[in-house]
């Protein structure tokens, strides 16, 4: 299931100023070259208005839901991103995206204990358990 997402947004010359839809915004200038950035928000996504391009960052399915308990599917993504242009007022379709993250819930039955312990070595990674109840796999 799809999860945070960060999208890279060229300048072209079809682009619209997207700082003008963004929340929170907050302008800061390069005082060597004189470049002005805007940072702010858009429905929890953070967003970044630069004058080469624009960077759009954070959990798709907490934009959409308002929550991250659910993740999205090659459908469900669709719906985040038609929302994501409705809001921008333009097409994000020559985005480039430059992270993309995967996540699941399981339910279970059992204490979590009982299947971290059946999770076993991973050939290729260093199992650690930091602290009781969570369990991560290194390099």
């Amino acid at each position: 299931m799809y999860d945070k997402l960060k999208l890279w947004l060229p300048v072209s010359r079809d682009t619209i100023n997207i700082a003008d839809h963004i929340e929170r915004a907050t302008d800061t200038i390069n005082r060597e070259t004189g470049e002005i950035c805007t940072f702010g928000t858009l429905d929890g996504l953070k967003v970044q208005s630069r004058p080469n391009g624009c960077s759009i960052c954070g959990s798709m399915p907490k934009f959409l839901y308002g929550d991250n308990l659910n993740g999205l599917n090659r459908h469900t993504i669709k719906e985040a991103i038609d929302k994501l242009e409705t809001m921008l007022h333009c097409s994000i379709q020559e985005a480039k995206v430059t992270e993309l993250e995967f996540g699941c819930n399981f339910p279970m039955s059992k204490p979590i204990g009982t299947y971290l312990h059946k999770l076993g070595d991973s050939p290729f990674l260093i199992r650690s358990q930091l602290m009781q109840g969570s369990l991560y796999y290194k390099n």
